[in-house]
């Protein structure tokens, strides 16, 4: 459930070379950690991490190759990059954003400690039609 339709191996490249030039948990910029597994170093995935402008709270997101999913490597991969951003970068609250017909990502959400802190009703323009939004969230207080 991206809020793109496709990405082209021209954009793919594009983003990952944007990637090369910004150091990650910059405040006020987002960044794509790629994600592979161990064994063959294969892409499987991606998180996504945007920093606020004062360096304290980010948006997670995640995207997994479909014959990736549900074997808990998504999971393994957020639970890191959360536990880095609380343990080594100081941050204070960490949320992800996500349509709420998309139980999927909730429940990776909710694995992850987050709890639903809104319901956006019909807030996105989203592939022809108006979606709503959930935002669920987690402190570092509570991570620990």
């Amino acid at each position: 459930m991206q809020l793109w339709d496709s990405y082209s191996l021209g954009e793919g490249r594009k983003l990952i070379d944007g990637c090369k030039s910004i150091e990650p948990f910059t405040p006020n910029d987002s960044f794509q950690f790629a994600v592979e597994l161990k064994e063959t170093n294969e892409l499987i995935g991606d998180l996504y991490f945007k920093m606020d402008e004062a360096g304290k709270q980010a948006e997670i997101g995640y995207t997994f190759a479909p014959k990736f999913q549900g074997q808990g490597l998504a999971s393994e991969a957020v639970r890191k990059l959360i536990d880095y951003a609380f343990k080594e970068k100081g941050l204070h609250r960490i949320y992800g954003v996500t349509d709420p017909r998309h139980s999927r990502s909730i429940a990776m959400m909710k694995r992850m400690g987050m709890r639903q802190e809104a319901h956006f009703k019909e807030s996105l323009w989203f592939k022809g039609t108006w979606a709503d939004d959930v935002v669920f969230a987690i402190l570092e207080k509570e991570w620990r």
